[in-house]
């Protein structure tokens, strides 16, 4: 395989790749506002990632710099909180309801 033939699959790979995102994200409701031209240029800037299961892919101390967007699969969403409690004496103790 020559040079040029391998850029030629991997340019018709890359074309695929776009005009398969591209059709994806006219599909999500939050991008209705936007042009074609528009989605075009966002699909331009995804960095696709692909996880496995049980894989923390974001930590909640990072505050994140870009958005996700879950196109296959399942996403499980866990935050450890810890409470801190003080003795209220001699205000009458009160009940914690946590959602």
């Amino acid at each position: 395989m020559t040079a040029r033939q391998y850029e030629n699959i991997v340019k018709i790979s890359h074309k695929a790749t776009l005009d398969e995102n591209t059709a994806f994200t006219k599909s999500l409701k939050i991008f209705d506002f936007a042009t074609h031209d528009q989605i075009v240029k966002l699909v331009h800037c995804y960095n696709t990632q692909v996880y496995k299961k049980g894989e923390i892919f974001l930590n909640s101390n990072k505050s994140p710099q870009q958005i996700f967007i879950l196109k296959q699969g399942q996403l499980k969403v866990e935050k450890l909180v810890t409470i801190k409690s003080s003795n209220a004496w001699p205000i009458e103790r009160r009940r914690k309801k946590i959602l």
